[in-house]
């Protein structure tokens, strides 16, 4: 679990504008209502209301910067594999990283 988030509180904008997958899945553990927008209901929101657009921009802001702390801090690779190119095995793991965009290091021997 990431985080928790309270009344009032929105998660879900980045990849709306962006146009891209969400990465994180949520969960409710309470009763709660949830609104749904695509992006051109949220592109209208931030236009309408200058309120919900700078309050939903300094959430962004926020969440980048966090991320962009989080890469820094975080090893560039954490997987190491060691082995021959020809060993199935150690081809098998690689392409499964691989297609999982999973950063390694691979050091033949």
């Amino acid at each position: 679990m990431l985080g928790r988030s309270g009344a009032g509180e929105f998660s879900g904008e980045t990849p709306i504008f962006m146009g891209t997958a969400s990465i994180v899945s949520v969960r409710a553990v309470t009763k709660c209502r949830v609104a749904r927008f695509e992006r051109q209901q949220l592109q209208e929101l931030v236009r309408d209301s200058p309120s919900a657009g700078e309050m939903i921009f300094q959430t962004m802001t926020s969440r980048f910067a966090m991320a962009q702390k989080l890469v820094r801090e975080t090893p560039s690779s954490r997987v190491h594999i060691s082995g021959s190119k020809y060993d199935n095995n150690c081809r098998a793991i690689r392409a499964f990283l691989s297609a999982n965009r999973i950063q390694y290091d691979w050091r033949p021997r």
